[in-house]
């Protein structure tokens, strides 16, 4: 289980925070935003192996009082060694101690289906990693599994049926990676791009 989790999702570093250049984009952030990092480390690069979209974690973005915040479920981050849904400073979530890039993409629906999705994702904070990547249990959740729940509910398969089936060590799983979720204009954007 420890090495299909180091390959779906990322663990990061130290905190230090992104140049203000980096989060200048942020006026024109929506809640409900989904925030794709590229993270630095050993399972990042893993992750980036099997998915080809230059991505290895993603969250969703809050506006709070206190600023922009993501909601997103992390495994083997130093900061409380317990692996679950949370909540955090954007400048925590791309800091680069912790990733190389990040992209926010805006996802193609009203508002107020982005707004529930948010509440979705916030009421699942707190809830255990989905260390057997199953989307079928929806009492633990891990990155991608989390995103694509949060908007399912509102109707909206983030996915639309793309799975990646990953055969490691003899156990094999079905789950989505970041490249699973992203909108289908950029997934065929990155098809486009010469390698």
């Amino acid at each position: 289980k420890l090495i299909i989790a180091s390959l779906l999702c990322a663990a990061c570093g130290r905190q230090q925070a992104p140049s203000a250049a980096a989060l200048a984009d942020s006026i024109s952030w929506r809640s409900g935003d989904l925030i794709f990092r590229t993270g630095i480390s050993m399972e990042s690069r893993l992750v980036l192996n099997a998915d080809k979209s230059g991505f290895s974690h993603v969250g969703i973005l809050v506006h709070t009082q206190g600023g922009w915040r993501v909601v997103h479920a992390p495994t083997g981050e130093p900061d409380n060694n317990i692996d679950i849904v949370k909540i955090e400073p954007v400048a925590h979530f791309v800091n680069q101690q912790r990733c190389v890039r990040f992209k926010v993409v805006r996802l193609s629906c009203s508002d107020a289906v982005a707004e529930k999705a948010v509440r979705f994702a916030i009421q699942q904070i707190g809830r255990p990693f989905d260390d057997d990547f199953s989307l079928a249990d929806t009492t633990k959740y891990y990155c991608t599994e989390l995103v694509w729940q949060a908007y399912r509910h509102q109707g909206i398969d983030l996915s639309q049926g793309h799975r990646h089936h990953i055969s490691l060590l003899g156990i094999r799983k079905t789950c989505l990676l970041p490249q699973d979720v992203i909108p289908t204009t950029l997934r065929e954007q990155k098809k486009a791009q010469p390698q």
